[in-house]
């Protein structure tokens, strides 16, 4: 509508709104909330300045650590935590999805960010070309690894009106026209390297693994969290009351989110046992519709 322009609103209207709202937390709704780094650094400048400070989280890009001045802002400003699309960490998939970042990158940002007591929200997309079913459990592992704090795992899903949905349809790749199932937790097209059941299943699995409660209780037996206690026990006994309690917010926030996204995914699962026999029967019902449609075409350019 817009082309590939935006507007955007003055940096004191919006201090003006949050200072007149005065949240606990805010989330700043913008797809990239530093996309415009200098108008991004103005406004923490200006929050600080009018102590204008909730904890606030926000989307981002993982390349958002190389303006180390901007980090430091988001940190003094009260980030908690920024989401980052990360979508895959199969470098094949990122070349698919024109990421411009390598693996090592979204390794190094994760660092850095936690570095800065940033708490990480990793994006991923599960069904591309490039995906099998080996590369998509790497990447939960890979999540756990680097201690991604918490993720959210989408399911690649052609929308109407755009050109990925435009490539499906004319390959007859597409599932189903029923909307509800857009809602990126359902399989609606025909993966490249796996089935679409399997690619249904490796969604749950993934989310199943990450969001574990053996995974949660590794984290108070782990040498992270052995780091953490001798940590906090310095800030108590030095009398830094205030980091000590920001440090174990964190904590208890992460663990609260990776317990919550465990309730959330067995609720999904009790509400969808069915799934995979559904997306089999869709599947089967898409594929014998292609072949007929090919049938059809092939008679009529044979007769004509």
């Amino acid at each position: 509508m817009f082309g590939r322009r935006y507007r955007q609103r003055s940096v004191e209207s919006v201090v003006d709104e949050i200072e007149r709202l005065d949240p606990k937390k805010l989330f700043f709704y913008d797809d990239n909330f530093t996309a415009n780094r200098e108008r991004t650094k103005r406004m923490l400048d200006t929050m600080l300045s009018r102590g204008v400070v909730p904890k606030w989280t926000a989307q981002t890009r993982a390349d958002v650590v190389r303006d180390k001045e901007l980090l430091a802002l988001m940190k003094r400003s009260n980030c908690y935590m920024v989401y980052v699309g990360f979508e895959s960490v199969n470098p094949a998939t990122l070349k698919e999805y024109n990421k411009r970042q390598t693996v090592e990158e979204i390794v190094e940002s994760v660092r850095i960010l936690h570095e800065h007591g940033i708490m990480t929200h990793g994006m991923f997309i599960f069904g591309a070309d490039n995906d099998d079913v080996a590369s998509l459990r790497n990447t939960v592992e890979f999540a756990l690894k680097h201690h991604i704090d918490t993720v959210q795992i989408v399911v690649l899903t052609p929308l109407p009106g755009t050109p990925y949905f435009n490539d499906m349809e004319q390959q007859g790749r597409l599932l189903t026209r029923d909307w509800q199932l857009y809602d990126g937790h359902h399989v609606v097209h025909q993966p490249s390297q796996m089935s679409p059941v399997e690619l249904q299943m490796e969604w749950f699995r993934g989310m199943k693994r990450f969001y574990n409660l053996g995974e949660c209780a590794k984290m108070v037996f782990s040498v992270d969290f052995l780091k953490f206690a001798a940590k906090f026990n310095a800030n108590i006994l030095r009398g830094r009351w205030h980091l000590a309690e920001r440090q174990l917010n964190a904590r208890a926030l992460k663990w609260f989110y990776r317990a919550y996204g465990h309730f959330l995914i067995n609720r999904w699962h009790a509400a969808n046992k069915d799934v995979g026999e559904r997306i089999k029967l869709l599947a089967d019902r898409a594929r014998k519709l292609h072949v007929q449609k090919q049938s059809a075409t092939g008679k009529i350019e044979h007769n004509a």
